[in-house]
């Protein structure tokens, strides 16, 4: 994990639910440097930094479920409380239609609140 020490520490991990996002994703899920997409994307390790406006994330996959080649994460969970997430999931899907084929790249930005588990 990257920690700037001029920036202080960087927020805690946590799940993170998206309704935004295509594919029936459920969350983004931060455990120490680990990252998921649930329904997506297994746990890989990223990049967490501290700086002045939250934690800086950043995620790359070779592959995820029902995609076609590498996706990204790009967020900053928000400081202050840390309850925020804000960013963009960019990957490649395959599009079928009357015998047809191609892939399509999309770029997805959302925001996305910390749920509080018991």
């Amino acid at each position: 994990m990257l920690i700037d020490a001029h920036a202080g520490l960087p927020c805690p991990g946590g799940r993170f639910p998206v309704t935004q996002l295509p594919f029936n994703i459920v969350a983004i899920v931060v455990e120490g440097a680990e990252v998921s997409v649930d329904g997506l994307c297994p746990s890989i390790v990223g990049r967490l930094k501290g700086s002045k406006s939250g934690t800086d994330l950043r995620a790359t996959w070779p592959s995820c479920q029902a995609l076609s080649g590498p996706a990204a994460l790009k967020a900053t969970i928000g400081a202050g409380d840390c309850s925020t997430m804000t960013g963009v999931f960019k990957g490649r899907v395959r599009l079928c239609f009357d015998g047809r084929c191609n892939v399509q790249r999309f770029r997805q930005a959302f925001t996305a609140t910390r749920t509080h588990q018991p």
